[in-house]
């Protein structure tokens, strides 16, 4: 019988050479949606599957450590989507175990360059739910897009709704790698995220927030498609040329009507001509927008458009575009703080309970003051019960010790009793009460 054998060209991957969604357009997958695909193609969790196939590979001096695994739900694991060092690391390692040369597409670098990452990515992953439901129709695979990674794109391309951070059912925030569950499920609940599509008619706070996202989803285009014809774009550039442009303008109009026109402050202007601090790419498009110029244009060179409309002309736009405001859903409220009251759900502060509904703490309490008062009381009396409970424990594993050191014929010293215990536990005043009490209750103490 002949074994085949593989070519020496075609080497064989560690991991499936699984192929990134709609990349090269706006809909591109980014990085963490990949890595849970790859590992529900696996047939594994994808998290499981990053502990132990992809973090061996990683630079431990990075900070890779499996202290970090907890990590991969929140915060540094959407950094894996950025332009910074640890996005290139993921990318190599993942390149090299699927042997796919396209992964480094499912990063901002090579859309927005080598902007500082910082300020650019959410917190969490977001989510349109009329998305998922129509690939779930379409039986397509559902995944992220790289674009809804961005702070500031908050409504869906396609359908014009608010993307979604939080789940509609638990309402927690999702994990970026998933621990397990299934794809457009949440990570926490285990349900699905879909919803069908809703006709809305639109409000004029709507119509603005709809004007500027387009006009984003425009820039970014023409960003992405500078980067991938010409190479990785090059901020230092932008910086330059905007410093050329505002200090043109200096000399029709003083630096306090540049200040009132761009909305930014004349020192913080002056730190981005030298390059000191960084904006994030929000900041820098909403200067943009209002000078009525694209970030291209300026890094290109072409600022005769910014110099005249900062010279001439009043902004047509407002200078600080404000995200729009979750909208607040008081039946939801009232039903989750009375099932907090009521033993139904588990005990939360006041600052839990925002977090969970996504308002801030004045709203809650304009729209229910009595009840955010009781959930302050009930709170608070949580608390103590738990200290109280805390302290027992304590005491009884402190008693337990003493009595188990007497019986193995040990004087139960306050060194041997600490043995037995968490570090520190002997420096609270009730453990060394018990202690005391323990020793007189075995006469080793008057």
């Amino acid at each position: 019988m002949t074994v085949f054998q593989w070519p020496a060209e075609l080497p064989r991957s560690r991991l499936y050479s699984l192929v990134p969604r709609e990349v090269g357009t706006l809909w591109t997958e980014c990085l963490t949606s990949y890595l849970n695909r790859l590992g529900w193609t696996h047939h594994v969790s994808p998290r499981a599957m990053v502990v132990q196939e992809i973090m061996p590979y990683l630079n431990k001096t990075q900070g890779f450590s499996r202290q970090w695994i907890g990590s991969l739900s929140r915060g540094y694991a959407m950094s894996m989507n950025g332009v910074g060092a640890p996005a290139l690391e993921w990318v190599e390692v993942l390149s090299h175990l699927t042997t796919r040369p396209d992964l480094h597409l499912l990063t901002l670098r090579w859309w927005i360059g080598d902007l500082s990452s910082r300020g650019h990515l959410r917190a969490w992953p977001a989510w349109c739910p009329e998305c998922y439901a129509e690939w779930q129709e379409q039986k397509t695979p559902i995944y992220q897009l790289l674009l809804w990674c961005l702070k500031v794109i908050t409504i869906c391309p396609k359908h014009s709704r608010l993307l979604e951070n939080r789940c509609p059912h638990c309402q927690k925030n999702q994990s970026t790698i998933a621990l397990g569950t299934r794809p457009g499920h949440c990570t926490q609940c285990n349900r699905w995220l879909g919803v069908p599509h809703q006709e809305e008619l639109p409000h004029k706070e709507d119509e603005k927030v709809r004007h500027w996202q387009q006009w984003l989803l425009q820039m970014l285009e023409e960003l992405r498609v500078a980067s991938t014809t010409s190479g990785t774009l090059q901020w230092e550039r932008f910086f330059t040329h905007l410093g050329a442009g505002c200090v043109s303008a200096a000399d029709l109009v003083t630096w306090d009507q540049v200040e009132r026109f761009t909305g930014v402050k004349r020192y913080i202007l002056h730190q981005w001509f030298k390059q000191r601090w960084i904006p994030s790419l929000e900041t820098i498009l909403q200067l943009c927008y209002v000078c009525e110029v694209t970030p291209l244009q300026i890094m290109q060179g072409e600022i005769a458009s910014l110099v005249e409309v900062i010279a001439h002309h009043t902004p047509s736009r407002p200078s600080v575009y404000r995200r729009a405001r979750p909208k607040v859903d008081p039946e939801r409220s009232l039903e989750l703080m009375q099932a907090v009251l009521d033993g139904r759900e588990e005990p939360l502060s006041l600052r839990q309970l925002c977090k969970r509904l996504g308002y801030g703490h004045r709203t809650l309490k304009e729209l229910f003051p009595e009840e955010c008062t009781l959930i302050v009381q009930q709170a608070r009396e949580h608390r103590k019960q738990q200290d109280r409970l805390r302290v027992a424990k304590t005491c009884e594993q402190v008693r337990q010790s003493v009595f188990s050191l007497h019986a193995q014929g040990t004087y139960p010293s306050l060194h041997k009793v600490q043995t037995f215990l968490p570090t520190g536990v002997m420096l609270q005043p009730e453990a060394r009460e018990t202690w005391h009490a323990a020793l007189r209750e075995l006469g080793l103490e008057s």
